[in-house]
């Protein structure tokens, strides 16, 4: 019984289904229009808030890592609950590998493991490469990774409800790199 069900289901789900294309012009529907989505994101000032939980009472934590092209050049920064002692430490490349600017943010947890993410910003035309935030004990190393020599300007501004910013300001780069273009197809024989 149950086989029979199944088939005049079947049965019926055919006879429904549209006709095959038979050469003939079939308008496409039309492109989607242009989203009306805004960046819901944190930018340095007091007037904005963050959209993620508020995290537990305790020592300060980071909230949001961060990254805007400007004219002048580009920012790095990050918000936490409060005011943090910060380190800066620059490395020079060694043995193949890039400059980096180590940030230290001192008696600091990190708030989400989403604030652990790499920050990717090698397509744009800045000195930065990338940022990534590490726990080390109490503090938190916020390494950023240069395509070349550059030194961020650090400074430090009140976000909303009592958080800080601290920006690193950096010059313009070389343009971005375009991604690599796929290999041609290879040829029919």
């Amino acid at each position: 019984m149950l086989l029979v069900r199944f088939l005049l289901a079947l049965t019926g789900m055919l006879l429904q289904a549209p006709a095959p294309n038979d050469g003939v012009n079939v308008e496409e529907p039309p492109p989607p229009p242009p989203s009306s989505e805004k960046y819901v994101g944190v930018v340095p000032g007091a007037e904005t808030k963050n959209p993620l939980p508020a995290p537990h009472k305790g020592p300060p934590a980071l909230i949001w890592s961060g990254f805007q092209m400007a004219p002048q050049g580009s920012r790095v920064f990050f918000q936490t609950t409060a005011a943090v002692e910060y380190e800066v430490k620059t490395a020079d490349a060694a043995k193949g590998k890039s400059p980096t600017v180590s940030v230290f943010l001192k008696n600091c947890r990190i708030h989400l493991k989403n604030n652990r993410r790499n920050l990717d910003t090698r397509y744009f035309a800045t000195p930065v490469r990338g940022v990534t935030a590490t726990q080390r004990r109490k503090d938190v190393e916020l390494r950023i990774t240069l395509k070349e020599p550059a030194s961020g300007t650090p400074r430090t501004e009140p976000g909303p409800d009592g958080t800080q910013f601290l920006v690193l300001e950096f010059p313009l780069g070389q343009p971005a790199a375009e991604p690599p273009a796929p290999p041609p197809p290879a040829p029919v024989q």
